[in-house]
């Protein structure tokens, strides 16, 4: 008997890459940032160049924010990936109980 699949399991690692790719991209970003931010510190003595520091703050807050929030949903993918084919094992294993 051919095993059901009733999961695109290969479209669950297509999602995932696609997430990895995004919080790599974020993570990237965020060290730019924060890189950009200690070589410029300097010249943030202005009144202008202070409020430039918080609103840098502000970003890298939001990046690592995002960073953390996709790298959370790749481990959700994951867990629900495994859980689809455990179910399909299930499965299977039941119909070729009830089939064989």
């Amino acid at each position: 008997m051919e095993n059901v699949t009733a999961w695109d399991t290969e479209r669950f690692s297509e999602v995932r890459a696609a997430l990895v790719r995004a919080a790599r991209c974020a993570y990237e970003q965020y060290t730019a940032v924060s890189r950009l931010r200690t070589e410029t510190q300097e010249g943030w003595k202005s009144r202008a160049g202070q409020e430039y520091a918080e609103r840098v703050g502000e970003d890298l807050q939001r990046l690592a924010e995002l960073v953390r929030y996709v790298t959370e949903l790749v481990e959700e993918v994951d867990s629900v990936k495994g859980l689809y084919e455990t179910y399909e094992q299930r499965l299977n294993v039941q119909l070729t109980r009830l089939l064989g």
